[in-house]
């Protein structure tokens, strides 16, 4: 399953006017604080790694240390529910 549009808003193309400005380029996204961002920041990944020459294993681990920061985010951030999460790949 491919990320789309829908799932998660690229950097400098926000619709929300409360996301911060960025410039960060095509490496980074926001996520809505909610449960299901956690695997929408695995495919953002795999999207992202698609064509680079990574091992799968070196793949799934990435996925499953961003899915595992992106969950933490959600359930233990001390913030407002309508704030968003950056996700940078770098």
């Amino acid at each position: 399953m491919r990320t789309t549009d829908a799932d998660l808003q690229p950097i400098g193309q926000a619709r929300d006017r409360d996301l911060p400005p960025s410039v960060l380029g095509p490496n980074a996204c926001w996520l809505r604080r909610e449960r299901e961002s956690a695997g929408k920041a695995r495919r953002f990944l795999r999207d992202l790694l698609t064509g680079v020459t990574t091992g799968e294993h070196v793949l799934e681990v990435g996925e499953l240390l961003l899915s595992e920061l992106v969950a933490n985010a959600v359930e233990h951030a001390q913030t407002p529910r309508d704030r968003w999460i950056q996700v940078r790949c770098e």
